[in-house]
C-alpha cells in the first residue's frame, strides 16, 4: 500500500518536475550565451511546459494551453512557433534555410532549429494524427513570411498576444 502511495505521489509531481527542468535548461542556455549579463534567477522565469514528451523544447504554460486548444493543426503549429522562437530569429529564418523564392536576389535565410521544429511538428501530429509534415512546413513558412510583411512595431505585440488566432 505504501509503495502505491509513493508511486502516485511521484507520478503526480512529474509535470512540475519537467516544468522546473525546462526552466532551468533555458536559464542555463541563456547564461552560457551571455555569461557577463545579469539574468533572472530560474525561479522567476515564467513557468514552462515541454511541448512534446522527450523533446526538451519548452514554451510558456499559457502558450502551451492555447496551442493545445487550437481547432486546426496549422493554427496549433503557428502558435507553438511563436512560443518556441523569438521574433528576431523568425524574421531572419525559414523552415529549411537557403534562398527565399519570394525575397530579393541574394537574400539567404537561416534554417530554423531542427530539434525545435521537430518538436512542434510531433506535438501537432500527436493531437491531429492525419496531419502531414508537409502541411505543417507550409504553415510555418507562411507564418514567417507573414511576420516579415508586418510593421516592425507590431511584431513584439504579435508574439506577446498571438495565442488566440
Amino acid at each position: 500500500m505504501e509503495l502505491e502511495n509513493l508511486k502516485t505521489n511521484v507520478v503526480s509531481q512529474m509535470p512540475k518536475l519537467l516544468s522546473t527542468m525546462c526552466k532551468l535548461g533555458e536559464w542555463l542556455e541563456a547564461k552560457e550565451q551571455s555569461p557577463q549579463k545579469q539574468l533572472a534567477s530560474p525561479s522567476t522565469i515564467q513557468e514552462t511546459l515541454e511541448i512534446h514528451p522527450g523533446s526538451g523544447v519548452c514554451v510558456p504554460k499559457n502558450v502551451f494551453w492555447s496551442a493545445s486548444h487550437a481547432n486546426s493543426p496549422t493554427t496549433m503549429a503557428r502558435m507553438l512557433l511563436l512560443g518556441v522562437f523569438d521574433i528576431e530569429t523568425l524574421l531572419k529564418s525559414n523552415l529549411r534555410g537557403g534562398k527565399s523564392k519570394n525575397a530579393s536576389p541574394g537574400e539567404t535565410k537561416v534554417a530554423l532549429d531542427r530539434t525545435k521544429i521537430d518538436a512542434i511538428m510531433n506535438a501537432v501530429i500527436q493531437k491531429f494524427p492525419g496531419t502531414t509534415r508537409s502541411q505543417l512546413g507550409i504553415a510555418i513558412n507562411q507564418k514567417v513570411t507573414e511576420l516579415r510583411g508586418k510593421d516592425s512595431t507590431n511584431l513584439k505585440n504579435e508574439q506577446a498576444v498571438s495565442y488566440t488566432w
